[in-house]
């Protein structure tokens, strides 16, 4: 398990172990699994340099379409 977020003052807790980023909803407090698995273009500039990436933790926040409608 790893630590995703606080949301109200609580701390959030994910139990899906694969890459995956994370969106949370500043309006609901949701958290959402974003599927994530390609390199990002600052990994792989850092690939090219010779860095060897080992993990990311990626956390979009905004409003999901529930709250939007």
């Amino acid at each position: 398990m790893r630590y995703v977020a606080t949301v109200d003052g609580e701390e959030r807790i994910d139990g899906r172990t694969d890459p995956h980023a994370h969106f949370v909803c500043n309006k609901c407090g949701r958290i959402y699994d974003v599927e994530d698995t390609k390199p990002t273009a600052a990994e792989t500039a850092l690939m090219g340099d010779g860095f060897s990436v080992e993990s990311r933790s990626v956390t979009y926040y905004g409003v999901c379409g529930k709250c939007c409608k």
